[in-house]
C-alpha cells in the first residue's frame, strides 16, 4: 500500500503469478516418487480344506466366479468347433465329389477303351473330345490313383468330424454338469447368509477337485485332429494328371 492505499496490479500480472504456481506445482509433483501400485490379488489362489472351513463363503464366491469362468470357457471353445466342423465338412463334401466323379470317369473310360479295341475305332470319342489310345489309358491310369489315394483321406475327415462332434457334446455335457454344480454352491451360499451353516464342509472340498477335474477336461480337448488333415489335402500328382490329361 502507498499511504494507506491499495496497489491494484494490472489484470495480466496475476495470470503470470498464477501460470508461475502451476509450473512450480507440477515440477514438485514431477520430483515426487511414484507411488506404489497395489499388486492385484492372484485369482487362482488355492483353496485349502483349512481355508474353506475357515471361510466357506469366501470360497463360494470364488467357486461361483470360477464355475462361470469355465462355463464362458467351454461355450467360447464349442464356437471355435462348430466354425471348424463347418469348414472342413465343406472340404470333405468337395474331397468326396472329387472321388465320386473321379471313379465315374474311370468306369466311363474303361468302357470307352474297351469298346475302341473291340471296334478298333481308335482314336475314342470322350467327354467331347478325341483320344488316342495312349492318352485315353493315361486318364484312366490317373483315375484309378486319384480313387486309390483320396478314398482314405475322405475316410480319415469322417473320423476326424465323428471325434469332433464327440468333442463338442462332451463340452456341452460339462456346461450342464457346471450349471448345476453353480446351483447348489447357490444354495449353500444362501445358507451361510443366514448363518445355518453347511452340514457338509467335506462337501464343498470335494468341489475344488471337481473345478479342478474340470479344467483338466477342457485341456484335454485341444488336440485338434483336423490339423494333421491339412498337409495330407495337398494336391497329389494324380489329380495334377488327371485334370491335365482331360485339358488337353
Amino acid at each position: 500500500t502507498v499511504h494507506g492505499m491499495k496497489r491494484s496490479f494490472p489484470i495480466w500480472v496475476y495470470g503470470c503469478i498464477g501460470i508461475v504456481c502451476c509450473l512450480f506445482s507440477a515440477g514438485c509433483q514431477r520430483s515426487r516418487p511414484p507411488r506404489p501400485v497395489a499388486k492385484a490379488p492372484d485369482p487362482a489362489q488355492t483353496w485349502t480344506p483349512e481355508r474353506i472351513t475357515q471361510d466357506p463363503g469366501g470360497y463360494l464366491t470364488f467357486a461361483d466366479s470360477e464355475i462361470v469362468r469355465q462355463i464362458a470357457e467351454r461355450e467360447s471353445r464349442i464356437k471355435q468347433i462348430e466354425a471348424s466342423r463347418i469348414s472342413v465338412g465343406e472340404r470333405a463334401d468337395k474331397l468326396k465329389q472329387s472321388i465320386a466323379d473321379a471313379a465315374n470317369i474311370q468306369k466311363r473310360m474303361q468302357v470307352a477303351i474297351e469298346r475302341g479295341d473291340d471296334d478298333q475305332s481308335w482314336p475314342i470319342q470322350f467327354a467331347g473330345q478325341r483320344f488316342e489310345r495312349s492318352r485315353a489309358m493315361a486318364v484312366l491310369d490317373a483315375s484309378k490313383r486319384f480313387v486309390t489315394s483320396r478314398t482314405p483321406l475322405a475316410d480319415e475327415y469322417d473320423r476326424a468330424l465323428a471325434k469332433i462332434g464327440s468333442t463338442a457334446e462332451s463340452i456341452r455335457s460339462d456346461i450342464l454338469e457346471l450349471g448345476r454344480l453353480r446351483e447348489k454352491l447357490a444354495l449353500d451360499m444362501e445358507r451361510v447368509r443366514l448363518n445355518q451353516g453347511i452340514a457338509e464342509i467335506a462337501d464343498l472340498r470335494k468341489s475344488v477337485d471337481t473345478l479342478s477335474a474340470f479344467a483338466a477336461s477342457l485341456a484335454d480337448t485341444t488336440d485338434n485332429p483336423l490339423e494333421d488333415l491339412t498337409e495330407k489335402a495337398r494336391p497329389l500328382a494324380a489329380e495334377a494328371e488327371l485334370e491335365a490329361l482331360l485339358k488337353k
